[in-house]
Formats: structure tokens, C-alpha cells, sequence
């Protein structure tokens, strides 16, 4: 008998070893008994030791001929779950897409039964070709005979289709289509009913209703279905898009000497580890940089992955790769739906890619011999994963990059701090493009002091003029105001009672498109209210004005011009992205209005103009990094303007003038920013120079996490008293900044460390300290990005 540890995709980070009476191999998908369920688990170690009172039980299956996980991927799954503090299930389940869980998987059927291999020829007796059937009943049938291995093995030969069951969210997708009935005779038809069963026919006797409902009004279909000519039957329909764009022909770039100069020295690192950030101004041509060093990766028979921040950002960047790879590439986002996930994945792990674009967990994408990784827009928060495990695709990037013995191209006008430190201590290698191409200038930049504007609309006086100018000329603006909906809160004019969310402890913002106040962090909602709740006036006051008032005040200013506002409210589509990139580059749009989704990695020649409607909004949150990320948002949302041969100009509206993340972001100067700020941190014990980690309680009783609180004092004295204050820094337990959310009160506590071994080991004693079990959920977050 041998015993195996198997790796389950839940949050308990305790082994589970299973026995199994023949040898297995690694890194392969097994199914296992799990209390009254089964579950897909990964085999990871052969146990040797085992405990003789305990009943362990036995491996129901192995489902693969083959190594699950790329060699590279598993090596950075034990990474992971080390510095994360998560488990090793959850590691590794986060790198494979969800339908290749066997408990998901509903209905098979035939498609090919000629080709069926011999093993399989007792599916014949059961099911007819074309024909769904339940799995669960052929499992009970035969046991032996059908194993998933061979189930995955059919449906990878194409021989048979899995109907898989994903998230409620993901709808099975079917249209009407028209199919001809067999008759001995047709009855007497008009011209109009005739022609259109001669359309029918014609297409070999089925046809979309979609497509016969173009030529002919649904009055004649129903006319030809109550003669019995045609039936309309419901088919599911595949929801495989051509996520590709139309190919067009490459832009010749002529290389400055700068991007030259970049070049040749990352070049020269393609056959060893070696992280270079490259700090390039907006518009000073990073992406180019990033093409050239694929094509060379590419005649080295190596591969390469480039991680967007956005999916805002994914139609460009594929766009200008496609052009230049053309069917080399795949693309992975959150906006795939999980059967097109699945989709790319097998694509890319059957080598049928080279390149892969994608956002954040595009890292795990399981492509081999990878010579080149790139992360564009380092510096972007979206690379944090928000659930566990709590990663930073950046920084797995470097991992991945080490384990692969190849190069990293950290790009970005606006470095993290974090990178930027390791560039000026000479941990990674600093690339400047300080230059934009063809004699492109940044663009002038005003700062418009709102506290003396004498109107109350959102947009000052300044920045209409601009506006009309740059209507007159048929140029493109672009408006940012990184608030969504129409105003923060409703408060009454009598009482001064705020509109709440009942379940969070913050106000409600108000939609006017809907007429509904929204909370945007549990997602409750309900109709603007009539009346005061408290004191029953019927009066309210409105708070600042979020992307719904802006477009509604520009529209009233400029009725004739072509708007389009883009915010989480407006892009629900798959397409919504591509729609507006396609709209901008053929001038359908005049001004584009929009949240940060609209800040970064946009290329329009013809935008002339960007005005930041109100600058603050970033600067006024309780969290360390606010200078940072308002400076970052500003440069890059100015960085729009200008970047074609027309001379780009900018309006930053602000309440703080002279705040030095506005100054340092009007004149895009990175290096004075990154000087204010470090000196600043290092004194606060912030990072760069110090690491952060954080422990989050949420409970719907706040008395709840308060008594935990204090059944643990003890362990809480001890951590300052074993450790000396210059090692670690330990703030809390205390209430977090949003101290209730979706109706779950949060406390937090936080370690500051400059040691990472120091930080890991609180971390192991904590996880020792609260391994009881204990109503109350508690998240561990290492290097957190926001402290909210």
C-alpha cells in the first residue's frame, strides 16, 4: 500500500494523505472522499511515515496520463503557498481554469462513435451519437469501465463532448433556429410565404430565425409553422468568440536612440534571470520596446507572456501584437467566460500559442519555455488578487521569471515605489526612455484651483473653453472623474441624516439613470427614497457629483457632440471595451467621459485634450499609498493627450493646488514625486523600505471579534515583548478604516517588519495561535496594497 499527500482547493492548509494500492505518479489530478463529498485533488508527495491509527482512505481515481501543472508553475505553487500563507491546494488550483474540476462536469455525448477507441465500446450500447447523457448514471453503471482519464482522453480525440456545469452566472447560450419538416405535399403559398421556404430550403433545410427574420416579417414564419412547412426548435450555440481583432498591417516604427539603447541592453540578458524596469514617460513607446524583444525571444524558439493591468487595455495591446504575431497569440481575462477560459488554456498548453496577453492571472497561463515576461503598467493595484490566495501577479512574475532562468521587463510612467527602490539599490537593472518618438511633446498641463470658480457645475470655466476649441477643431477629448454614479450620498436638507447602506457603515450613492441609491461595496440598492426616514422632509442636498452628473451637465453644454461614458455601470458587455476602442480610433466619439478604466494605456492621436475633473478624490482616503496612487492616476490620465503630431493639453481641477503629488503629476515629475514619498515612508515604517502584513477579522457580531480579542491578549502583549521594536511593529487589533461591509464588522492587525524571514514567522506563530476552530473569518494578507 502507498500513501500520497493530496492538495485540495479549500482554505485549511493541513495535509490530506490518502492510500492507494498501486504507485502514482506527481503532480496528476486525482479524485478523492472528502466528508460526504468527492473532490478533484492534485498528488503532490509521496507520504512514507504514516500514523497507524489512522483509517485512511483510498484514491478513487487518477484522471491524467500527464503532469497537470507546467514544471514551472508547480515549483511556483510551493512558492506561493509558503509566502502567502495559503494553501497548497488553493495555490494550485488558482493556476488551472475551473471546468477542469471533475465535480463540474454534467453530460457527455457521442460525436464520433466510428472513431471511438476499443476501450470505449460499451458507451455504444448507451448512448446514441448526438444524443446527452447523464454522467453520474453511466458512473454508477460502470464504475471500472468509465474513468475520467478516459473520458478527458475521448474528448481530447475529439470522439465526445463534455457538458460542463459552471457558475449560475454563466448562461448556456441558444438561439431559435428553423428547421424544414418533411411533408408529402406543400400547400398553397403566397409569393411572400413561398420565397421565404424557398430560403429555407435552400439553406440546407435549417436556418437561424435570426437570419429568415431579416428578409421576412414573423408573421409569414408563423404562417409557414402553422402549415406544418417548418418547426422552430431552441439549440444551444458554442460561446466561442474570434477574441481576435481584423489583422491589419504593422505600423513601421523608426526607433529612437533611446528605445535602441533599451533594447540592446535587455537583449543582451535573454538567456539568463535579470529583472529590468523600464521607466518610460507616457507616449515614450514601452510597447514597441516590448514587440521588438518578442520577435528576438521568438527566433530563439522561446515564448513570452505580457500581463495588462485592464481589460480596457487588452483590445489595443491586442491589436498591436496581433498585427504583429498575428495567430501566435492568446489572450486570457476575467471578461472570458469560464468555457472560453478553458478554451485558451488547452490551447496553450497544447502549444498551439506563443505569446499570451493577458490581466492579472494570466501568469498562471502554463506556457512552456518561456524566454520573456513583461508586466505593462507595473505599478497598478489590479494586479493584487483581492481573495485567497492574495497574490501580487507582479511580483509572481519575478518568481516565474527566476524559475525560468529569463528576463522581466517591469514597464511603466509611473513606477511603484517598491520596484523603484530595487532599481536605485541595483537589485533590478533601471531603463529610462525619457523622450517621446518623432518629436511628440508631453502635453501643457493647467491646474484650475476649483475653490475660485464662481459656478457650482463640475466643470470650470477654463476647461468649457477648452472643450468648445477643441469641438471647433474635431478633436477628441477626454473627461476623468474617478467616481461612478451621479452623486456620493443623499443627506437630508432638515436633519442632516445621511442615506445608508443598511448593511455597510457608509453612504449610498445616488443613480440618477435608474433613479436608485447603490452601495459600491455590498451592491445593495433600492429606490431614492421620498422622504427622510428620520424626520420626514421631503428635501434632500446631493454630494459631489460622480460620471453620471459630469456626462449629464457636458451634455446639456455641448448638445451636438458625440458623447460616451464608460464606468462599471456602462460596461457590462464583453464587447464593451473593444466598442469604445473601435469608436475613438474612427472618430465616432467627441469626448469620452470615464472612471480609471479611461486613465491608462490609450493611444489616440486625435485626443488633444484631457481635463481631470476633480483631482482629489484619490488624495482624501485614509491609506498610505493616496499620494502614490493620485500621483500615478493624474500622470497617466494626462499622458492620453498628445500623442499623435497635434499638441495635447491638459486641466487638472483640484481643491489642493499645491499639494505636491498635483505639482509633481502636472510636470510628470517621477523622480521628485518617488524622492518626497520614500523619505516619507522610510520615517512612517512603510514600504519600500519596511514590509507589511496584515490579518483582517470580520464577523456580523462586532462583540464577537472583540471577546476573541481578548481570550488572546496574551499572545498580543507577547509579540512585543519577543520581539525587539527595530524587528517588528505590531499596530492593532483594531477597527479597520471601513469598519463594516455587506453587514460583516472588520478589525485588523498589522506587522511591519524590514525582514521577510521575520514577517513569516509572526505569521506561522499567529496561524498556531488561532488554529482553533473559530466562528469568526480571518484573512491573512501579505504585502496588502491598501490598508481600507
Amino acid at each position: 500500500m502507498k500513501y500520497y499527500e493530496i492538495a485540495l482547493n479549500i482554505d485549511i492548509t493541513n495535509r490530506f494523505t490518502y492510500m492507494s494500492k498501486t504507485s502514482q505518479s506527481l503532480n496528476r489530478r486525482c479524485i478523492v472522499p472528502f466528508g460526504n463529498s468527492i473532490r478533484t485533488g492534485i498528488i503532490v508527495a509521496e507520504v512514507k511515515e504514516i500514523n497507524p491509527k489512522i483509517n485512511y482512505k483510498e484514491i478513487i481515481e487518477v484522471i491524467d496520463l500527464a503532469d497537470i501543472l507546467a514544471h514551472d508553475l508547480w515549483e511556483l505553487s510551493f512558492w506561493m503557498s509558503g509566502y502567502y500563507h495559503c494553501s497548497l491546494g488553493k495555490a494550485m488550483f488558482s493556476m488551472l481554469p475551473k471546468g477542469i474540476s471533475v465535480e463540474i462536469q454534467s453530460e457527455i455525448r457521442i460525436k464520433d462513435d466510428k472513431g471511438l477507441m476499443q476501450s470505449a465500446n460499451f458507451l455504444f450500447q448507451e448512448i446514441k451519437s448526438g444524443s446527452w447523457f447523464e454522467l453520474d448514471q453511466l458512473k454508477a453503471k460502470y464504475r471500472q469501465e468509465l474513468t475520467y482519464q478516459l473520458l478527458e482522453d475521448l474528448e481530447r480525440k475529439d470522439y465526445l463532448e463534455i457538458k460542463r456545469v459552471y457558475d449560475k452566472k454563466v448562461k448556456v447560450k441558444k438561439a431559435n433556429f428553423i428547421f424544414l419538416t418533411d411533408i408529402d405535399e406543400a400547400p398553397k403559398l403566397s409569393p411572400k410565404q413561398l420565397s421565404a421556404y424557398e430560403l429555407v430550403k435552400n439553406s440546407n433545410n435549417i436556418i437561424p430565425l435570426s437570419e429568415l427574420a431579416k428578409e421576412y416579417s414573423y408573421a409569414i414564419i408563423k404562417v409557414l409553422q402553422e402549415k406544418s412547412l417548418i418547426k422552430v426548435i431552441p439549440i444551444e450555440i458554442s460561446d466561442n468568440i474570434d477574441l481576435m481583432p481584423v489583422r491589419k498591417d504593422r505600423k513601421v516604427v523608426t526607433l529612437t536612440d533611446e528605445q535602441t539603447t533599451v533594447i540592446e541592453n535587455i537583449e543582451k540578458d535573454l538567456e539568463r534571470y535579470k529583472v529590468h524596469l523600464l521607466y518610460g514617460i507616457t507616449g515614450s513607446g514601452k510597447t514597441e520596446i516590448y514587440i521588438r524583444i518578442m520577435e528576438k525571444v521568438l527566433t530563439l524558439n522561446k515564448n513570452a507572456l505580457l500581463l495588462v493591468p485592464e481589460i480596457s487595455l487588452t483590445p489595443q495591446a491586442v491589436d498591436r501584437f496581433y498585427s504583429a504575431f498575428g495567430e501566435k497569440i492568446a489572450i486570457l481575462h476575467s471578461h472570458l467566460s469560464d468555457r472560453e477560459r478553458l478554451y485558451e488554456w488547452k490551447r496553450i498548453k497544447n502549444r498551439e500559442c506563443r505569446i499570451i496577453i493577458g490581466a492579472r492571472s494570466a501568469i498562471f497561463a502554463p506556457l512552456e519555455d518561456i524566454g520573456l515576461i513583461v508586466v505593462d503598467e507595473e505599478h497598478e493595484g489590479s494586479y493584487k488578487q483581492d481573495n485567497s490566495p492574495r497574490y501580487n501577479a507582479r511580483d509572481l512574475a519575478v518568481i516565474r521569471s527566476k524559475i525560468n532562468k529569463c528576463p522581466l521587463i517591469l514597464g511603466s510612467a509611473t513606477p511603484s515605489l517598491e520596484s523603484w527602490n530595487n532599481a536605485i539599490n541595483g537589485k533590478y537593472e533601471l531603463n529610462t526612455l525619457l523622450e517621446r518618438p518623432a518629436g511628440i511633446y508631453l502635453p501643457k498641463v493647467n491646474i484650475i484651483d476649483m475653490k475660485k470658480q464662481k459656478n457650482d457645475i463640475l466643470i470650470s470655466e477654463e476647461l468649457i473653453e477648452a472643450i468648445k476649441a477643441n469641438l471647433a477643431k474635431k478633436e477628441q477629448t477626454i473627461l476623468f472623474q474617478n467616481r461612478r454614479g451621479y452623486s456620493t450620498f443623499l443627506q437630508c436638507k432638515k436633519c442632516g441624516e445621511l442615506v445608508t447602506c443598511p448593511n455597510c457603515d457608509i453612504s449610498l450613492h445616488y443613480h440618477s439613470y435608474t433613479e436608485e441609491v447603490v452601495c459600491h461595496y455590498c451592491g445593495y440598492r433600492k429606490p431614492v427614497p421620498r422622504k427622510c426616514d428620520k424626520c420626514g422632509n421631503y428635501s434632500f442636498m446631493y454630494g459631489a457629483g460622480g460620471t453620471q452628473k459630469l456626462e449629464e451637465q457636458i451634455r446639456a453644454l455641448f448638445p451636438s457632440a458625440k458623447l460616451l461614458r464608460m464606468d462599471s455601470d456602462t460596461t457590462s458587455k464583453k464587447k464593451s471595451y473593444t466598442d469604445m476602442y473601435e469608436m475613438m480610433s474612427d472618430g465616432s466619439i467627441d469626448i469620452l467621459i470615464g472612471t480609471q478604466m479611461i486613465s491608462k494605456g490609450l493611444d489616440f492621436p486625435n485626443v488633444t485634450l484631457v481635463g481631470v475633473i476633480l483631482a482629489d478624490i484619490s488624495l482624501n482616503l485614509p491609506d498610505f499609498r493616496a499620494s502614490e496612487r493620485a500621483f500615478q492616476l493624474l500622470t497617466q490620465v494626462a499622458g492620453r493627450a498628445g500623442r499623435g503630431d497635434k499638441v495635447g493639453e491638459v486641466y487638472i481641477q483640484t481643491y489642493l493646488p499645491n499639494h505636491y503629488a498635483i505639482q509633481n503629476a502636472s510636470k510628470q515629475d517621477f523622480l521628485k514625486m518617488a524622492e518626497i514619498e520614500l523619505k516619507m515612508r522610510y520615517n512612517l515604517f512603510y514600504p519600500p523600505n519596511f514590509r507589511l502584513a496584515r490579518i483582517l477579522f470580520s464577523h456580523a457580531n462586532e462583540a464577537t471579534i472583540l471577546k476573541l480579542f481578548r481570550e488572546h491578549q496574551a499572545y498580543f502583549d507577547s509579540l512585543l515583548n519577543n520581539y525587539a521594536y527595530e524587528e517588528l511593529k505590531v499596530l492593532g487589533p483594531t477597527p479597520a478604516p471601513l469598519v463594516k461591509i455587506n453587514n460583516k464588522y472588520r478589525y485588523h492587525l498589522i506587522f511591519k517588519g524590514k525582514d521577510v524571514a521575520v514577517i513569516s514567522s509572526v505569521i506561522k506563530s499567529f496561524k498556531e495561535e488561532f488554529n482553533k476552530k473559530v466562528t469568526i473569518k480571518i484573512d491573512i494578507d501579505i504585502d496588502p496594497t491598501t490598508l481600507l
